[in-house]
């Protein structure tokens, strides 16, 4: 749980270093690119606020002087034109955003713009009443020259003063944008190294996992190969031994005279197969685990698995005064005959054990349109309702009113592992005093309609 933590706080900062960096480049970038926008917007206004002064300067002035030299009224009018645009220039640079040092150098434009006009207007009204062009010449050198070059001089200032602040802005934005490089650049810096980091973290606890991981599978593979040196020795070493005292038990009451002998050597018998049942139960159940069963299905008639199944018991039946009813149709089935029939005989003697003398025992087949359900059914002590759901559990040794004589309960759960691999199902239902019912299905091969009753 830590480590998820962890492994999640690492992956939550590195998604926000990402999209940190993400947002910083696009702001950045994003102003950046404005920046020069309004430096390159401010630059061209400027030089064209500049290049259209000084061109209506020169256009006022060769309108002014070619009609002082010649009195030629067109000219007149485009001097009266020229000076009403400019006029309406300088008005409209007024209200133009510009900078503070432009806005004081377009005042000295506007002042000597409008004192060159007056006399420039003055001139053209004396010129009106001149007979000799020649006399206005000193006036240009005296009084309009001077006038005009602080004109043009006040229009060089303004431009130059755009050009300052263009230079200006122009390195403001290369500072920023280097400034916003440098910040990409250190949080990219930063987010590889969280990315290592986690990267170092996740890995050592991968590695972690994987050495435990590896240990357990050897534990395992230690605790299986012990398992089933074990299950050799059960099965070989304690079997042999087993059926030496069997048939030993079996010659001593051959030749033994009284009644209290034989009832001794008779439990020994008994005795010694309980305990060949409990071995074979082992090592079924274990090699069901390890393997799976091993299957050799094929159609084979249900009322003939409920016959020899039920041969086994008749004389069983008999001695305990337990009838045993068999009923089931000739239905085939898909399934492994001595594997159906192993399930059949442990569910019977299940019933056979917890059955009460002079009750009964039914054993019937019942198809339906995908399966064929078989059912055990006794009139015996039941189980418990809190036991039901384990009844099929590894080890499960019921309590209370159903106990299983001291086996090891693995009956069941090999029976489970059997039908499972059937793909059928297996199920229990009892009321406790009542008796149980067991049933498991498998699948069908054929169906023959006819079917037929039987008594044991």
């Amino acid at each position: 749980m830590r480590f998820r933590k962890q492994l999640v706080v690492g992956l939550g900062t590195l998604v926000v270093l990402v999209i940190t960096m993400a947002v910083t480049a696009i702001v950045m970038l994003s102003s950046t690119t404005e920046m020069s926008g309004e430096v390159a917007r401010d630059y061209a206004n400027g030089f064209s606020h500049a290049q259209t002064l000084s061109d209506l300067e020169e256009r006022l002035v060769a309108a002014a002087r070619g009609y002082l030299l010649s009195g030629d009224p067109a000219l007149r009018i485009r001097f009266e034109a020229s000076q009403n645009e400019l006029a309406a220039t300088i008005k409209d640079l007024d209200r133009h955003h510009l900078v503070p040092v432009a806005r004081a150098y377009l005042v000295e434009v506007d002042t000597s713009a409008s004192e060159y006009l007056r006399e420039m207007d003055q001139a053209v009204e004396r010129r009106s009443q001149m007979s000799d062009p020649k006399e206005i010449v000193p006036l240009f050198d005296q009084r309009l020259s001077p006038l005009r070059a602080r004109v043009k001089s006040a229009v060089d200032s303004l431009s130059q003063a755009e050009h300052t602040t263009f230079d200006r802005a122009l390195v403001d934005t290369r500072h920023r944008a280097r400034v916003a490089g440098l910040a990409v650049v250190l949080v990219a810096i930063l987010t590889i190294m969280c990315a290592i980091v986690l990267a170092v973290l996740v890995g050592r606890r991968l590695a972690r996992d994987f050495h435990e991981v590896e240990d357990a599978t050897a534990a395992a593979q230690r605790a299986a190969r012990a398992r089933e040196e074990v299950l050799a020795v059960v099965s070989h070493d304690l079997r042999t031994p087993l059926q030496a005292v069997v048939m030993s038990a079996e010659l001593a009451s051959e030749c033994a005279g009284d009644g209290g002998t034989r009832r001794y050597l008779q439990t020994i018998r008994n005795a010694s197969n309980r305990m060949q049942r409990m071995i074979e139960e082992l090592v079924e159940a274990a090699r069901l685990e390890q393997h799976g069963p091993e299957l050799h299905a094929e159609p084979v008639d249900a009322a003939e698995l409920i016959d020899m199944t039920g041969d086994l018991f008749r004389a069983r039946a008999g001695s305990e005064g337990i009838e045993l009813r068999l009923d089931a149709p000739h239905v085939h089935v898909l399934a492994d005959r001595e594997r159906v029939i192993e399930v059949l005989s442990n569910l019977i003697g299940n019933a056979l054990k917890f059955t009460r003398r002079d009750g009964h025992v039914e054993v019937r087949a019942e198809p339906g349109a995908n399966e064929v359900r078989f059912i055990v059914t006794d009139d015996g002590s039941g189980i418990p309702p809190d036991q039901l759901p384990h009844v099929f559990e590894r080890g499960w040794q019921g309590s209370g009113g159903r106990a299983n004589g001291g086996g090891l309960g693995l009956g069941l759960y090999i029976c489970k592992t059997i039908i499972e691999a059937h793909r059928g199902t297996i199920g229990v239902t009892s009321e406790l005093g009542h008796g149980a019912r067991f049933w498991f299905t498998l699948p069908p091969a054929g169906r023959d309609p006819s079917a037929r009753a039987r008594p044991a």
